[in-house]
């Protein structure tokens, strides 16, 4: 139980990190984990990362049972999601589609699960993931990229370093309330396609594809993956804030009583 509250009490210290100074560093859309490369507002149009740095600092990355996790500040569209197996991609023909496009995200964040990769890719391959998506740019609608350089590990390896096991979440319009807003983190879905336990996630009874009167995003399951992540509707960027302060106080209130 009070691993679970934990869960959920970092899960909305992540929320918090992600405020307006946050919003100032990114494009419509973003990698919240693995961290991507630096954004560049002049860059963020072109193929295929949209950034004006390459390779950097490579974010150690689950060879099975990986996750991306988008942030999003604005509406995006038509979400492509790819890899690429080399060392340096310079030319968008050198990512492939992991999954089927995602309709649309809504502001706030998503969870994607990744399928697992065949056995020609070892531990310690190096590998860049890719966002493709559309967005307003102005009254234009624009493309947008973005990167993050990752290297295999196994999953053991990942669970015991603890780096980013804590940044799968699902913040909804539904069970924790703060002032006017509600929310609720969901864990991720299992092979079987229910809410499960995983590293360090929260499980609730609430289905994974979730809807809210003011945005919702739905991640459809990939024929080709043994699972996939649904999917996050909030209201507001900025209001995640308020979510993270209600999980930590909730999370202190119940543990409190243990």
């Amino acid at each position: 139980m009070q691993s679970k509250i934990i869960a959920l009490a970092l899960a909305g210290a992540a929320l918090a990190q992600h405020g307006s100074g946050y919003a100032q560093t990114m494009g419509p859309v973003a990698f919240l984990w693995p961290p991507d490369r630096p954004w560049n507002e002049d860059q963020d149009n072109i193929a295929p990362c949209g950034s004006a740095s390459g390779v950097g600092n490579r974010t150690a990355f689950p060879i099975d049972q990986g996750y991306i996790a988008l942030v999003a500040q604005e509406e995006g569209w038509d979400i492509a999601v790819r890899i690429a197996y080399s060392d340096d991609p310079t030319n968008i023909a050198d990512f492939d589609p992991v999954r089927g496009n995602i309709s649309e995200i809504g502001e706030g964040h998503l969870c994607v699960q990744m399928p697992d990769q065949t056995s020609s890719i070892q531990v310690g391959d190096p590998a860049t993931l890719q966002i493709e998506y559309r967005s307003l740019e102005g009254s234009e609608n624009e493309t947008f990229y973005a990167c993050a350089d990752i290297t295999f590990v196994s999953l053991e390896t990942w669970i015991a370093s603890n780096d980013g096991t804590n940044m799968c979440f699902n913040a909804t319009e539904d069970e924790f309330s703060f002032g006017t807003q509600t929310y609720s983190l969901t864990a991720l879905p299992t092979e079987s396609g229910d809410a499960g336990t995983g590293p360090d996630t929260t499980t609730t009874t609430q289905a994974t594809s979730t809807t809210s009167e003011d945005s919702s995003t739905t991640v459809p399951a990939s024929s080709g993956s043994r699972s996939a992540g649904n999917t996050i509707a909030v209201p507001s960027f900025v209001g995640l804030v308020g979510a993270a302060v209600a999980t930590v106080l909730l999370g202190l209130s119940i543990c409190a009583g243990y």
